[in-house]
């Protein structure tokens, strides 16, 4: 997990990286394939609520995993983990802020981050996917950042906000998420607990 970190860093940094900013930031939860669900979002410094999705909310960040659990009236609930990434910004701050910063921002979390956008792959009754109709095209970044990984072919899963789209793919027997814009892909592996 870890070497699919460091080379997914390596694959987000795209120039010269600045100190790290902030201990927050904003998550988006969609279920594409669900419908409106309510989903409770738990890190070790916290627990964050999204009461219909799709939603955003503002979670700590921390280097460690982040648990959805979503539930939907007359559906099992459905859990998953989705692990933090090392931010590209990170890497500035061994330059800048030397070992002291690298410290700090590790022991407060601000060093990764989660997804910006969190899809939800769980189908509920006949709902279908929000686009899945669409004829969708991988643009190249994405499929050129999926093979520098290693990972198979990506698949299209969600739009997210601010540009990002939500590809799955699978890397070294892992579950990945790549939310990427038309400039970067940032990956994060998840593990499915229960559910559909």
């Amino acid at each position: 997990m870890y070497r699919i970190m460091m080379m997914a860093a390596l694959v987000a940094v795209s120039g010269c990286a600045s100190i790290t900013t902030g201990q927050n930031q904003s998550v988006s939860v969609d279920a594409p394939s669900c419908g409106a669900m309510s989903c409770r979002l738990t890190n070790k410094d916290g627990t964050y609520f999204v009461n219909s999705t799709p939603g955003t909310v503002m979670v700590n960040r921390s280097c460690g995993d982040l648990t959805l659990q979503c539930s939907k009236e007359g559906e099992p609930d459905y859990i998953m983990t989705v692990s933090s990434s090392v931010k590209a910004m990170a890497f500035g701050n061994v330059l800048f802020g030397g070992l002291i910063g690298v410290g700090v921002d590790a022991y407060t979390g601000a060093a990764c981050e989660y997804p910006s956008m969190i899809p939800v792959p769980k189908s509920c009754g006949t709902q279908t996917a929000k686009g899945s109709d669409l004829e969708f095209e991988i643009p190249g970044l994405v499929s050129e950042s999926a093979e520098k990984l290693g990972c198979n072919e990506p698949t299209f899963v969600a739009r997210g906000p601010a540009g990002v789209d939500v590809y799955s793919t699978q890397c070294e027997d892992a579950d990945v998420f790549m939310n990427c814009t038309a400039e970067e892909c940032k990956v994060s592996e998840y593990e499915t607990q229960s559910g559909n």
